[in-house]
């Protein structure tokens, strides 16, 4: 299955392994081609190779059958291999064992189009823009963070400017956000190598650096009030891209937000918040009420954006919204109609305007004296593949210079956002323990499902370039 089956191979140790496809089997965890061991010594890359996270048996067209069909399986193939080889490179960054065993065997030639794995695979795009932090967690020092599987320090460099460059001091392997900002450099806490703004190595104690390796320094753009990071090829980075949020440069505007995070995989929480059916359920308390779910929901797509919405007449306002009908000087026992409207922008913001107006006076196109409305700021950043950091706030355009009625709903808001935390993070532990089971798709789950679409088709475009 390799050229040298034995032997110790120096990329494989790497991550990278040359396999030919289509002249042997392969069985997990330990990889025999036949009885022959193959690279014992690099157990999470032969993980990685069956497990369904780089879906091999689709690039190369196997088959895969269970252990009680091994037997009539290895029948088959000494009775004759297929010798239809073929080649494919395949580098893996990361690997989760797979829970079952299973066995492989060639079935055709591979279609080259989808041989596109040169490079890890992952479930998020990265040539995109993603919230990484506020300004406030870099006010006093570097900040370590992991985004999209990347460890990264972020810190202001000169005059400043925020920078971000890998968390790893290329002397000894130190977290370089565990040191400090130095002038505008990045300075590691173990030995006192400086690190400037573009990821080389500009001073150490002691010695000459000129021939010190660097390390990636990644595109950031600091704007409406959050520092942006570009995980992907820098070359592609645009900062027109990032989305105009006019409530953020707006003085008309008010917005008071948080930062969670949770152990789940970010389109888990999208599709959370592009299905708002949960509220009654899982917000009972705050937002949620029955009319949620007997209210019909719309889902369409305009562009790339998917839009999810719903609207209530002749209700009465949960008690968040009681509050803020108070909190605008409104009554808050009397009917009003209710609206939501999820929109999902790549690659994981979710603007959601929220609002109640009191029943009869035109709903959501009400003149402001008579409503209360909001826009909910949802920015999930991939972490891993199994947990993101979540930024949450809401905006609103009624009484913005009123502090305590930004500190009242801040707090309301972060609650119930905490709500959803454990019922996110058990889904998460039960998708990771019964991945055979398929789930149902419902007309509310639309808005979810259009959007994983979306990032879907994003991913698959960054590694088309790859394809040989």
């Amino acid at each position: 299955m390799t050229d040298d089956p034995g032997a110790v191979d120096a990329a494989a140790k790497r991550g990278s392994l040359s396999l030919r496809l289509g002249l042997g089997w392969a069985k997990s965890h330990s990889l025999h081609t036949g009885q022959t061991p193959v690279m014992k010594y690099n157990r999470q890359l032969m993980q990685a190779i069956l497990w369904d996270k780089i879906h091999v048996a689709d690039i190369v067209g196997v088959q895969v059958i269970s252990l009680d069909e091994a037997p009539g399986g290895y029948g088959a193939f000494d009775a004759g291999a297929p010798k239809n080889s073929s080649s494919i490179h395949i580098t893996c960054s990361s690997a989760q064992p797979d829970r079952r065993t299973a066995f492989c065997k060639s079935r055709h030639r591979p279609d080259r189009r989808l041989m596109a794995l040169q490079g890890e695979t992952y479930m998020f795009p990265k040539n995109t823009w993603y919230v990484a932090c506020t300004p406030d967690e870099i006010a006093d020092g570097p900040l370590g963070r992991q985004i999209c599987g990347e460890k990264i320090a972020f810190f202001r460099g000169p005059e400043g400017k925020v920078a971000a460059v890998e968390d790893f001091c290329p002397h000894r392997g130190a977290a370089l956000s565990l040191g400090k900002v130095v002038d505008g450099k990045l300075v590691c806490g173990y030995h006192g190598l400086a690190m400037g703004c573009n990821g080389k190595v500009v001073s150490m104690p002691g010695q000459r650096v000129g021939g010190f390796p660097g390390v990636r320094s990644f595109p950031v753009e600091e704007r409406y009030g959050f520092i942006w990071v570009w995980p992907g090829d820098p070359a592609l980075a645009d900062a027109s891209k990032i989305h105009h949020l006019e409530w953020a440069v707006n003085p008309e505007w008010a917005y008071g937000g948080g930062l969670y995070h949770i152990n789940c995989e970010y389109r888990l929480m999208i599709d959370n918040l592009m299905d708002l059916t949960h509220e009654t359920y899982v917000h009972g308390s705050s937002i949620g009420q029955k009319e949620i779910d007997e209210a019909p929901v719309a889902t369409r797509i305009e562009g790339e954006e998917v839009i999810t919405e719903r609207f209530m007449e002749n209700i009465m306002a949960p008690p968040f919204w009681r509050l803020a009908l108070r909190g605008n000087d409104l009554p808050d026992d009397v009917p009003v109609d209710r609206w939501q409207i999820c929109r999902f922008t790549a690659p994981s913001h979710v603007l959601i305007e929220v609002g109640v107006a009191l029943a009869g006076k035109g709903g959501y196109h009400a003149d402001p004296r008579f409503k209360v409305s909001s826009i909910v700021v949802d920015f999930i950043t991939p972490e891993t593949e199994t947990s993101h950091w979540y930024f949450w706030g809401m905006a609103r355009n009624f009484k913005p210079h009123d502090a305590a009625l930004t500190a009242s709903i801040r707090e309301g808001q972060g609650k119930i956002f905490g709500e959803d935390m454990e019922v996110l993070e058990r889904q998460q532990k039960n998708l990771e323990s019964y991945p055979e089971r398929k789930l149902l798709m419902l007309n509310i789950d639309a808005g979810g499902v259009q959007s994983r679409r979306i990032l879907a088709k994003m991913v698959a475009k960054e590694q088309a370039p790859n394809a040989a």
